[in-house]
């Protein structure tokens, strides 16, 4: 499977999409949530439909947060 373009979450019908699996992301893919937000990076969908992205970080964090959040999903991917 290929990563796509920078997915735009907040469209009309995107996080509703993806919650319900017809739309289904890699981990890692880059995402936004909202327009003028800057790209985060899609970890997961939990059982209950919750969608996790590790989102920017000032202190260039994000690679760090994105691999803690990728462990901790893993563990808990039937919520």
């Amino acid at each position: 499977m290929r990563y796509l373009p920078t997915i735009q979450l907040w469209e009309n019908g995107m996080t509703t999409a993806l919650s319900r699996g017809q739309l289904k992301l890699q981990t890692g893919q880059w995402v936004q949530c909202g327009p003028h937000a800057k790209p985060s990076r899609f970890v997961g969908v939990t059982g209950s439909g919750t969608i996790w992205a590790a989102h920017w970080h000032p202190n260039r964090e994000q690679d760090k947060q994105f691999r803690a959040m990728v462990k901790a999903y893993s563990g808990k991917n039937h919520l």
